[in-house]
């Protein structure tokens, strides 16, 4: 079996174990940089809007992190061109515009945890 099909249905298996202990035990991962800081990182509230968007609460799962929501299209696109491209290739290849939008959204989690930190907005 090819190491790239491995690493996946492995990522897919943790995915499916990860949602099946949030869903019996209720009890997530706790975000070390919120515990150790008092401050929330640019990834907090993810694991609440996939929890939404699997409930199809898809103004939940904005409201948990809309960033999230609105890049997740392009990250689904993503990691299915990488995989095929790594395939090909044998190496990683991401486009320039595919960089630029990932420094677009890097730009968007960083604005949004500032004003979730200082602004309490969201």
């Amino acid at each position: 079996m090819n190491k790239v099909i491995k690493v996946n249905l492995l990522l897919v298996i943790i995915a499916i174990l990860y949602y099946v202990w949030l869903k019996t035990i209720g009890v997530g991962i706790p975000c070390l940089f919120h515990m150790f800081t008092g401050f929330y990182c640019p990834g907090c509230g993810i694991t609440k809007s996939i929890l939404a968007l699997l409930s199809l609460d898809i103004i939940g799962a904005f409201k948990a992190h809309g960033v999230f929501v609105i890049s997740l299209p392009f990250f689904i696109y993503l990691y299915v061109v990488i995989n095929i491209r790594y395939i090909k290739e044998k190496r990683i290849i991401i486009n320039s515009w595919e960089e630029k939008i990932i420094i677009l959204i890097i730009v968007l989690l960083l604005v949004r945890t500032l004003i979730i930190n200082f602004w309490h907005i969201i």
